[in-house]
């Protein structure tokens, strides 16, 4: 038995060394197969990259087999959903504001990446607007950066932090200032 020289009292026994099966043992069964209907895309697109490298399967499939047809064209419309047909304005509009959403969700973590805002600062951004203070800020930080030729040359130079500030200024300058006390509500 070992003991900590510190405190006296005996010291934790080793881990147990891992237990590997025997050569030649057979391995643990696999996990029971998700039935397709219950997969969701990103489990229909791993079974399918586990398809295209198995031989047996590949083999059914250019020979024409049906079932193993139908498994491959049934993974794929699980795996790559195709868009919902436009059928009714309300369908129209409802893609066109996905598509609206994509893309803020995209130019905000974008922004979010380059010029480390927060939450607030995104959501201001969402709505457009910030507040007449913020809005006063930005012009003045404008007319002060414009008139410093250090940070100009730095600027041209293409320096990171130059390239920051100025994209944060132009960045609330393109927002409404709205008072405070008139802010749409969450």
């Amino acid at each position: 038995m070992t003991t900590d020289v510190a405190t006296t009292t005996p010291a934790a026994p080793a881990p147990a060394a891992p237990t590997w099966p025997a050569q030649g043992a057979p391995m643990p069964a696999a996990p029971a197969p998700v039935p397709l209907e219950k997969m969701t895309e990103s489990q229909a697109r791993e079974a399918i990259r586990g398809k295209i490298h198995d031989k047996e399967f590949g083999a059914k499939l250019l020979a024409g087999d049906a079932a193993a047809r139908a498994e491959w064209e049934g993974l794929h419309k699980r795996g790559f959903a195709s868009k919902r047909e436009v059928e009714t304005v309300e369908d129209a509009n409802d893609q066109a504001a996905a598509r609206r959403e994509q893309g803020w969700n995209e130019y905000l973590g974008w922004q979010k990446q380059l010029y480390g805002l927060n939450e607030e600062q995104l959501t201001e951004i969402r709505r457009g607007i910030c507040t007449p203070e913020v809005r006063a800020w930005a012009l003045e930080e404008k007319a002060r950066l414009l008139r410093d030729t250090a940070w100009h040359q730095r600027f041209r130079a293409g320096e990171r932090a130059a390239l920051n500030q100025w994209g944060r200024v132009v960045g609330i300058l393109g927002l409404r200032a709205v008072p405070l006390k008139d802010w749409p509500k969450p």
